[in-house]
């Protein structure tokens, strides 16, 4: 008699088993074990399924682990051995792999994306009396050498000073004269003056010069 496998989506016949690739095997005699088999392979006994000396099987639904070879060559299955190879577990295994794969691979292609996607430079607002003033420094260092002479020449002929000295006191109060006669203290002195310091003073002292002179 022609076997074929009693598990549910299961096609396997020996009348189409040429090569004699499968081997077909009984319920166990034993009422836990057979039970279990039917769980395993989703059948209940009824009206529509009796498990009977020709219901099989077949040994694609059992791991290799579950066989041993007889002397004669013969595959017979383990005791206690119990079927858990099917369709439905495969499907299943089959999703779950397809479903780790394609969120391996979106976590993939998302790290990959982050690392190629430009760092956005965002400019963060300064307090302005911290903003360094490079174009000034550079104007000082340029005037530089322009208000030394100028330093040099008011200190050594004050012919200037000494004639805005003698001018009326009316104008020598327009022009502030007790201001720039303190300015003149200090570029004779060099008391506790920085460079820069010096020379502003400087400046300031000649364009004052400069304008009394020019009203005159």
């Amino acid at each position: 008699m022609a076997h074929h496998c009693c598990v549910p989506l299961c096609k396997n016949d020996a009348r189409y088993d040429r090569e004699k690739l499968l081997s077909f095997h009984s319920f166990p005699k034993d009422e836990k074990l057979r039970k279990e088999w039917t769980v395993k392979i989703r059948r209940d006994e009824g009206p529509l399924f009796r498990i009977r000396k020709h219901t099989k099987v077949c040994s694609a639904h059992f791991k290799a682990s579950d066989f041993k070879r007889t002397l004669t060559g013969r595959r017979d299955l383990r005791k206690g051995a119990i079927p858990s190879i099917f369709k439905w577990t495969t499907k299943s295994l089959e999703n779950h792999q397809s479903k780790t794969h394609h969120s391996l691979q979106n976590t993939n292609q998302q790290k990959v994306h982050s690392e190629s996607k430009p760092s956005v430079f965002v400019e963060t607002p300064t307090d302005p009396e911290y903003i360094p003033t490079t174009g000034f420094r550079e104007q000082v260092f340029l005037l530089l050498p322009l208000l030394w002479k100028v330093r040099s020449f008011l200190l050594l002929s004050p012919v200037w000073l000494n004639h805005f000295l003698s001018a009326p006191a009316t104008s020598k109060a327009s022009q502030g004269h007790s201001a720039l006669m303190s300015l003149w203290s200090c570029l004779q002195l060099n008391v506790s003056l920085t460079l820069f310091y010096s020379l502003f003073l400087t400046l300031y002292l000649f364009l004052t010069l400069s304008l009394f002179f020019f009203h005159q």
